[in-house]
């Protein structure tokens, strides 16, 4: 495991209980624990054969690769090490390959396809309901901001009448904004997502009582498995 610029060694096992303790709480049920840890078996795995990184064959950061919890730095970690070694063995495969088993934490609904995201087809990541989640923390938020933060954002100019500055949304088949048009211009879910720092690309975008609104359902990119 590459951190921090220095390589660790570990036993998959170990590896595993690492990422458990950094990408899920520990409170998820013991069946939730076990389909993440087989998720984040079949990453790993299929990583190391990838040869992504020079010195290790994944590395700590959630951002590039996945979570991961120093064990000097353990909490409590029974039921992590119960759904490691209860899964041991355990991946997911494709027509005979490690699959890309991405994950993320809550759909606000359904999951998204790859292709709506990255921009390629991936025939096992493709959008489908994942209902049950409205109880979970992370399912709605708002991001709202003044007309002037607004444009400014955009790189618009913030003159006429706010009201008039968007046009019509497309929508993917998960439900998430594919393309919104604000003053002519047609920008991408996923680009207004990296804007406005948006949970996700599942959002409603209005302008109401002196602010543009963003109501959002889901954290994430919402392709793969939702832990929630």
């Amino acid at each position: 495991v590459l951190v921090d610029g220095a390589v660790r060694e570990q036993t998959l096992h170990d590896y595993l209980v690492c990422v458990l303790l950094a990408e899920v709480p520990s409170g998820f049920a013991a069946e939730a624990l076990k389909a993440q840890a087989c998720a984040a078996r079949t990453f790993a795995l299929r990583q190391a054969g990838a040869g992504k990184h020079a010195e290790a064959d994944v590395c700590a950061s959630a951002a590039c690769c996945q979570g991961w919890c120093a064990p000097e730095q353990w909490p409590e970690h029974a039921a992590a090490e119960a759904a490691v070694t209860e899964t041991d063995g355990l991946a997911v495969v494709y027509d005979g390959q490690l699959i890309d088993a991405t994950y993320f934490s809550c759909s606000g609904g359904s999951t998204e396809a790859a292709a709506a995201v990255w921009g390629t087809d991936v025939p096992y990541l493709q959008a489908v309901d994942s209902p049950g989640e409205q109880d979970a923390a992370p399912y709605a938020s708002t991001v709202t901001c003044s007309p002037a933060e607004f444009a400014e954002t955009l790189g618009l100019a913030a003159d006429g009448d706010p009201a008039g500055w968007l046009g019509g949304t497309s929508y993917t088949a998960g439900g998430g904004v594919d393309t919104c048009t604000i003053r002519g211009q047609a920008y991408t879910g996923t680009r207004l997502r990296q804007l406005f720092g948006l949970n996700s690309t599942r959002f409603s975008l209005r302008y109401a009582d002196g602010v543009f609104r963003f109501d959002v359902r889901g954290y994430g990119h919402r392709v793969g498995m939702s832990q929630y």
